[in-house]
């Protein structure tokens, strides 16, 4: 399902870098599940773009309202540039707010009833042996999914595949169904991964994620304005009472 509506279709629209620096106005004149493709009017090029740059785009509507959405640019033309992974600007800043780097080892499984599977675990130890199964890195984390890379395999996944990942998160054992949304790219364009999304919006296992993440952005907030965490100042409370032999 296409994130804006049709009735938008041949709106004016502006493309902006990340800088802010007006890459080009132009006009909305494909809107569909892959993204949109804007033209400009008039005879004048479009600029030459960077595929995979990132790219705000402001769409104009006197009728249904000014919408404003960011994405990557997939193919750049002088008479067109087409620009997937669309997202609403503001859903897009609330992930990155409730988003941190880290890295964490899991495993992930893929097949028929795959959750059912996993949860049987405990009862049977073969009863994912028909599952796909894979190690991953999960190296982004936010409260609506996260980014994961597998590791010594040459299968790959595709979207929207459905898998179960078992991760240890604050020293419980997580069991979370997700899909996967997209495969993604390093600035070099070589693949790197996949985003994927939860399918649970709440329930314990979100708790446990979010107040992970709370946990984690108040050490960088701590950190940024007083260069310590409440962490750093435990561990040197923990050693001023050590001991001397």
């Amino acid at each position: 399902m296409s994130v804006l509506s049709e009735e938008y279709l041949h709106s004016l629209c502006e493309v902006k870098d990340y800088d802010k620096k007006i890459s080009f106005r132009g006009y909305l004149n494909k809107i569909d599940d892959s993204g949109f493709q804007v033209v400009r009017g008039g005879s004048l090029p479009l600029p030459s773009l960077v595929a995979n740059q990132s790219v705000d785009i402001q769409v104009f509507n006197n009728v249904y309202g000014n919408v404003l959405f960011v994405g990557r640019i997939n193919q750049s033309t002088k008479n067109y540039v087409k620009i997937y992974n669309i997202q609403s600007k503001a859903e897009f800043e609330k992930r990155q707010f409730f988003r941190v780097d880290t890295i964490f080892p899991a495993k992930a499984f893929r097949g028929e009833n795959a959750l059912e599977a996993v949860n049987n675990l405990k009862f049977n130890a073969n009863a994912t042996s028909k599952l796909d199964k894979f190690d991953i890195d999960i190296d982004n984390l936010s409260i609506s999914g996260i980014h994961i890379v597998l590791k010594n395999t040459d299968k790959s996944l595709d979207v929207p595949d459905n898998l179960v990942v078992i991760m240890k998160l604050e020293e419980k054992e997580l069991i979370l169904p997700i899909t996967v949304r997209r495969a993604t790219t390093n600035r070099q364009g070589e693949p790197n991964g996949y985003g994927c999304s939860f399918d649970l919006s709440e329930g314990w296992e979100i708790d446990t994620i979010g107040n992970y993440l709370f946990a984690c952005q108040r050490k960088q907030i701590q950190k940024a304005r007083y260069g310590v965490t409440e962490d750093d100042g435990k561990k040197e409370e923990d050693e001023s009472i050590k001991p001397l032999f």
